[in-house]
């Protein structure tokens, strides 16, 4: 019998929640702390799998309401703070391993950084030059010789880079592609729509077939602009519509590369022998499982450090690394955050404390692969239940950041756009706010229902809206379709109105 009491609440810009327990029994802390947050937010009748709102799926709050009524506490006894995981206790021999989802979110983050440049310094090449070194980050090829100046192969250095307490330091890899994985991998073959999967028909982007075209017509926009000397500075970003390019495409590859992988592959139990259904034995010469493969490759692209709890907000924003074991320098494959998990802390900081989207799929991820590595009786449908909550926490962060972008439309539009910078600051929020809200299709099993995701879409339209004598009907779809992600993602009201 337990018997415990426990107040919880968020340091200041931390992450990491302080409880007073009074117990009989020694739970771990984060064992505890799931259970707790899966009883308070499992509200609703778990034997009514009806009970969710007009624009829900009910897989989020069955799987909170399964996870609540198994009560799989003795299971997660041994469960680690971080996302350590070794053979036979031997710490030693890792069994994670998620090397090439590292790899993509390194492209995906040099991708930005590049036609970022392209505003600071005219591009030295050709139209069709710059579409080339784009594509590079794109469809990446290690042992190509690129002949467009800035394209990219498996000699070139990486972008992205350390910091410890806002000071730069080395990577333990060397800083080349190579140095990081021989041979690399690309985004092109993970993308939605382009992979092994089922045939995927990109949704609310009328002028877009598919993913991949997306991709490959932003990218021409953006090489034909750059090199067209009408186009002012921000100006080479923007599509005829309005799209910010680079704002965008960041955006848009997390959802439509990592979140669709994550949600429609590794942690998916709709695909026969793989994701959640693959073999659990350690077979012969290798130091993992399939099953402990295909999760961790799915907490590969949520992109968090493996000592994620460990991290403040102000580290985890202004890109600082933890030295988890201290050998001045920093790994990046597990000392480094990318991506959504970067997302998660800010709308935890915006929400000041009111949310916890970034522990709670952290925990969740860490549960089920610990079920995964201990396999107790039971425990499939447990880690079935824990991807659905890993994916809904990363799912109400990418709701949350839309609601954040609405804010930021809504006040550029009221502010006017006379200058360049106030331009191209209301073009790059309206693009991640519709990049964001793009994703949410990439999980077939997520919190927003088809009806809800075509009535968002039919609110936000393919651009943004310049007419003055269109801006107060575009307000009032703003605000219907704020209200619509406030109610469907049960988001803090104050998220509405925001700084």
């Amino acid at each position: 019998e337990i018997h415990y009491q426990y107040h919880y609440h968020f340091d200041k810009g931390s992450m990491k929640m302080k409880m007073k327990m009074k117990m009989k029994s020694k739970f771990s802390a984060l064992t505890l702390l799931s259970l707790a947050l899966v009883a308070c937010e499992s509200s609703k009748d778990s034997s009514d799998d009806t009970a969710v709102l007009p624009y829900q799926n009910p897989y989020y709050q069955n799987a909170l309401s399964s996870m609540q009524e198994a009560n799989p506490g003795s299971f997660l006894l041994d469960a680690p703070s971080s996302y350590a995981f070794n053979r036979d206790g031997n710490p030693g021999q890792s069994t994670v391993s998620y090397t090439g989802q590292v790899f993509r979110q390194v492209l995906m983050a040099d991708l930005k950084g590049f036609m970022l440049s392209l505003k600071e310094a005219p591009y030295e090449g050709s139209e069709n030059d710059l579409l080339e070194a784009l594509q590079s980050y794109y469809n990446y090829t290690y042992d190509i010789v690129p002949a467009a100046k800035g394209a990219i192969n498996g000699e070139s250095y990486m972008s992205v880079y350390g910091m410890i307490d806002g000071e730069r330091v080395s990577w333990l890899q060397e800083g080349s592609y190579n140095s990081l994985q021989n041979n690399g991998k690309k985004l092109s073959n993970k993308i939605a729509g382009n992979d092994k999967l089922s045939s995927f028909k990109l949704r609310g982007f009328d002028q877009y077939g598919d993913a991949g075209q997306v991709v490959a017509i932003m990218f021409a926009t953006l090489a034909e602009n750059a090199k067209n000397p009408e186009k002012k500075e921000g100006e080479i970003f923007l599509t005829e519509k309005g799209v910010h390019i680079p704002a965008f495409i960041e955006v848009f590859l997390q959802g439509a590369v990592s979140y669709s992988q994550a949600a429609r592959n590794y942690l998916s139990s709709e695909n026969d022998g793989k994701g959640l259904n693959a073999d659990n034995l350690a077979a012969e010469g290798s130091v993992y499982t399939k099953l402990e493969h295909y999760w961790d490759e799915g907490f590969g692209y949520f992109g968090a450090a493996r000592d994620y709890a460990a991290y403040s907000q102000e580290d985890v924003l202004g890109y600082n690394s933890v030295d988890t074991n201290q050998d001045g320098l920093i790994d990046l494959l597990s000392e480094k955050n990318f991506g959504i998990a970067i997302d998660a802390a800010q709308v935890d900081k915006l929400s000041f404390g009111e949310t916890d989207f970034a522990q709670k799929a952290f925990e969740a991820f860490i549960q089920g692969r610990h079920l995964i590595a201990s396999q107790p009786e039971g425990y499939r449908e447990l880690v079935k239940d824990l991807a659905v909550i890993a994916l809904g926490n990363w799912e109400k962060t990418m709701a949350a950041m839309v609601v954040h972008k609405i804010n930021g439309v809504m006040a550029m539009m009221q502010q006017g756009q006379d200058s360049a910078d106030q331009l191209e600051k209301y073009a790059e929020n309206w693009s991640q706010m519709k990049a964001y809200a793009l994703s949410f299709q990439f999980n077939p099993k997520g919190i927003l229902n088809e009806s809800g995701f075509d009535k968002l879409h039919e609110l936000f339209g393919d651009g943004p809206v310049f007419a003055e004598e269109q801006k107060a009907s575009y307000l009032e779809k703003l605000r219907e379709a704020k209200n619509l992600l406030l109610t469907t993602y049960e988001l803090p009201k104050g998220f509405g109105e925001e700084l």
